[in-house]
């Protein structure tokens, strides 16, 4: 992730943008605990990928909602197309999109681990039908050591948002997860779509107060 914006930057852009009172309703917002933000303020901690995505999600289906102004950026049109993110890297999203493949290949899934193991399952699905002869070229593409796909398959560690993110673009064409990828960990580029936010939401502001003074000028006005 770059250096030139830190994490504490987006944290108080967040919070101005949204109108939160405090690192409580902060933390509340992001779906992490007061802590967790008190110690992204010191340089304990990053803020995690999870936060990240959730909070492009939120941005971006404001910026959909409201549409796009004349001086809405390139790249902040281009992120607009990843909607819902976070549903979409869930592990039963892309699993029913590779069985979806599997099926229009007529591929045969049988042998794959028993339900529980949700993600060793699927980390043997996307393996089998991508073709990785080895679990170190699995990781070099989702970005894990062979010891994480280990873990994995022990059921001792999950798929994490980033793998999962590699693999939806695996798996749905119309994901582009590397520019999606290189987006969510750029503060520079988080922070240029939380500042064209706010200078919407001046803007709104700035033609409500003109239309509410325009309002009661006219209302004077009939008045005499």
């Amino acid at each position: 992730m770059d250096e030139a914006i830190n994490d504490i930057v987006i944290l108080d852009k967040v919070k101005k943008l949204f109108n939160l009172k405090g690192d409580v309703q902060v933390a509340y917002f992001l779906g992490i605990t007061p802590s967790a933000v008190s110690q992204i303020r010191n340089n304990l901690i990053s803020l995690g990928f999870f936060q990240r995505i959730k909070l492009v999600d939120m941005l971006v289906a404001i910026t959909v909602t409201d549409g796009f102004d004349s001086f809405a950026p390139e790249e902040i049109i281009k992120i607009s197309l990843f909607k819902d993110v976070l549903a979409a890297i869930c592990l039963d999203n892309i699993e029913k999109k590779l069985q979806q493949l599997q099926s229009n290949a007529n591929s045969n899934v049988s042998g794959i681990l028993d339900r529980e193991q949700c993600d060793a399952r699927l980390i043997d699905m996307f393996k089998n039908y991508f073709g990785f002869k080895t679990d170190t070229d699995l990781g070099d593409f989702i970005g894990l050591k062979k010891a994480a796909i280990s873990n994995i398959r022990k059921g001792k560690a999950g798929i994490g948002e980033i793998a999962r993110i590699r693999m939806l673009g695996k798996v749905d064409n119309n994901f582009d997860s590397i520019s999606y990828e290189e987006f969510i960990q750029s503060n520079d580029r988080l922070e240029k779509l939380i500042d064209y936010l706010s200078t919407k939401k001046a803007l709104i502001n700035i033609n409500k107060d003109k239309l509410s003074r325009n309002s009661s000028v006219t209302t004077e006005s009939r008045s005499f």
